[in-house]
């Protein structure tokens, strides 16, 4: 199965729990010897494998639990490129571009809320159900959350959409259960209202997994290597169940590309024209 679009949406969180991003303890910190730090790293590890299932290296990404440039309160959900109209960026690169330049104009805050995130991903996904787009949404955190029933009731109704979510946890003191219960691979996660998800598309990650007890700054193309494999693992399988859940059959699939492409007679949809997306966030 193949697609002309597997659209990445990241969300940084930026609440004050990681720390003053001057301070050496923070996890937004960047020592000057070597150019990232745990944020940068989950961001490029997941990017460098979504990018090449993307057709037109767009991505929109935001930050949650922060006060952005010089708002006075704390936001949900806020473009890193401070461009409400248009968050999207060009590839990884912009992706990390933005949110160094977020991070110099922000001030990390309470609370941590990730349903705004989560429903506005499910929005944009349930615009796109032909089974010609897929779409990850990647968080990055600390552990902490705020709105952990609101945030399941969210993950619920995103299961019924092409949607997947990754959450890398950052930190090493970080305390992750609330990440683990959204991470159902032992059963299906239940909202507060008796309501269960329709296929599991939640995957956690800590990194402090993949680090180890040290983290050696010349291992870190071998770290975001495992990084990946972890995070990615079970996106193909999520992918197929969504397809099984919406009766979608790979002839579907490629009779959908047609319509929406009829000039193309030999190509495959994975190489069809790029589309536009909608902008809900």
């Amino acid at each position: 199965m193949t697609f002309n679009h597997f659209i990445g949406l990241y969300v940084v969180q930026a609440n004050n729990g990681n720390g003053d991003p001057k301070n050496q303890e923070s996890l937004h910190y960047f020592n000057p010897a070597y150019p990232f730090n745990q944020f940068t790293t989950a961001i490029d590890a997941v990017g460098q494998i979504v990018e090449d299932y993307d057709a037109d290296k767009l991505f929109p990404v935001y930050g949650f639990g922060g006060r952005f440039f010089g708002s006075t309160r704390t936001q949900d959900c806020h473009p890193l490129n401070d461009n409400s109209s248009n968050p999207h960026v060009i590839g990884v690169q912009g992706i990390l571009d933005a949110y160094r330049y977020a991070l110099s104009s922000t001030t990390l805050s309470q609370p941590a809320n990730f349903a705004q995130v989560i429903n506005n991903a499910t929005l944009a996904a349930s615009e796109f159900q032909s089974g010609l787009h897929y779409f990850i949404l990647l968080i990055i955190t600390n552990g902490s959350i705020s709105d952990m029933e609101q945030t399941k009731c969210a993950i619920v109704e995103a299961s019924k959409y092409p949607l997947s979510i990754i959450i890398v946890g950052v930190g090493d003191k970080g305390n992750f259960e609330a990440m683990h219960q959204l991470d159902s691979d032992m059963k299906m996660l239940r909202d507060i209202h008796g309501r269960k998800t329709q296929r599991d598309i939640v995957q956690f990650v800590p990194l402090r997994d993949v680090f180890g007890d040290t983290f050696i700054p010349s291992k870190m193309i071998e770290y975001q290597r495992s990084l990946s494999k972890k995070v990615l693992a079970e996106v193909p399988k999520q992918v197929k169940l969504y397809m099984k859940f919406k009766g979608i059959r790979p002839i579907d699939v490629y009779d959908a590309f047609l319509i929406d492409n009829p000039d193309s007679t030999t190509a495959s949809p994975i190489q069809a024209p790029t589309t536009s997306l909608p902008s809900h966030f």
